[in-house]
């Protein structure tokens, strides 16, 4: 009886800690570059910016894990928008392919955990300087274990974030 219980206890909290990811993506199709060095702008606000870090780091850690050079930047903006409050001396100096545009669109909270995370993403050709993809990620964390700033749930939405870039024939992998 207690081994029972304990399994079924097991089951529950390995069940409420995982995260889920949705990605819609939308891409232009006459854009046929695939990119190898990515310059992540990051919107943040003062509430978000330590939530926004943690998933730039994130998604830079799974770009470098497909030898895909990558830097962020954190730059306070309640819009999406391309800015001209761009860090241009930054993006220059780094000369990337494309530019990553990262932001919260929304998110919710229980008992003071961020249990779901909404964000929006465009990547931007410099040379054609248009956006040439845009994508919706939706994270759902539960009511588990830490919400969805623990350590594994950021891994699993960085990983999503860059395989479906991959899906979406965006990366140039070798």
């Amino acid at each position: 009886m207690k081994t029972t219980f304990l399994i079924i206890t097991s089951c529950l909290l390995f069940s409420c800690s995982s995260s889920v990811n949705t990605i819609e993506s939308n891409k232009d199709e006459s854009y046929q570059k695939r990119s190898s060095k990515l310059f992540m702008v990051v919107y943040t606000t003062a509430e978000s910016e330590s939530l926004m870090e943690k998933v730039a780091e994130s998604v830079s850690s799974s770009l470098d894990s497909i030898k895909i050079e990558s830097t962020y930047y954190l730059q306070e903006s309640s819009s999406l928008a391309l800015t001209p409050e761009l860090p241009r001396k930054e993006i220059v100096f780094f000369g990337p392919d494309a530019l990553i545009i990262l932001g919260i669109e929304g998110g919710k909270y229980y008992n003071g955990a961020l249990t779901d995370l909404q964000l929006g993403i465009a990547i931007y050709d410099p040379e054609s300087q248009k956006i040439v993809w845009k994508a919706q990620v939706d994270s759902k964390k539960g009511l588990g274990l830490g919400g969805i700033e623990n350590k594994i749930a950021m891994e699993r939405l960085g990983n999503s974030i860059v395989n479906k870039m991959i899906e979406d024939d965006l990366l140039k992998i070798d």
